[in-house]
């Protein structure tokens, strides 16, 4: 449907051919499943060791790196199977689904006119997930969670526990870096609007 021939090919949505970048974008979404996955277990044992003590810190560490390379495989299978119905819709692999979004999150997406119901697709979802977090009921949480964490670290540091403290800490920082994220965001996804010759609909600071 959204497909072309060309001098090299089939040219699929995403203005590539389909014998060699359709299969490389399998195999890079699989590399970065991958790295996800690893990622999560060392992190997953890095909490697990920091919040144990003694003997029980590789102990600790495996189990919560097994717990969360679990919930991550799961949660990432649920994922790819969802956006592989999204992807058909359009006539692409959900590989190349994955490379649309990337593009629409960086400010460039593509503009050659096949593309452009998948393009407006993925835009619609990442403007609803960031003005989710401009609601109040979102922003009190986020203030909330701030200073909840921030008396948890300093409890955690005043008893000695510097390694559970240190990854609270991590937590408040997280938090705290949110509204810079969120606005770099709303940035891009006006820029990627305006290369469609969309309007911006980013809500004044």
């Amino acid at each position: 449907m959204f497909r072309r021939d060309g001098p090299q090919g089939v040219v699929g949505v995403a203005g590539v051919t389909e014998n060699g970048p359709r299969s490389s974008h399998r195999h890079g979404t699989a590399a970065r499943t991958t790295a996800l996955l690893l990622l999560t277990a060392g992190v997953g044992f890095a909490l697990g060791a920091l919040t144990a003590d003694g003997e029980r810190r590789w102990w600790s560490g495996t189990v919560v790196a097994a717990i969360a390379s679990v919930v991550a495989a799961v949660t990432l299978a649920a994922v790819w199977r969802r956006e592989t119905r999204r992807a058909r819709r359009f006539g692409l692999s959900t590989g190349q689904l994955f490379h649309l979004a990337r593009d629409v999150r960086r400010g460039t997406p593509p503009t050659d006119p096949a593309a452009r119901p998948a393009v407006l697709e993925l835009l619609g979802r990442q403007r609803r997930a960031l003005g989710f977090q401009r609601h109040k009921g979102y922003r009190r949480a986020r203030t909330c969670l701030i200073i909840l964490f921030s008396l948890l670290a300093v409890v955690q540091l005043a008893s000695g526990s510097y390694g559970s403290g240190a990854l609270t800490l991590l937590w408040v920082l997280f938090f705290l870096l949110g509204p810079l994220t969120l606005r770099r965001q709303e940035r891009r996804l006006d820029a990627a609007e305006r290369s469609l010759g969309l309007p911006a609909q980013s809500p004044p600071d």
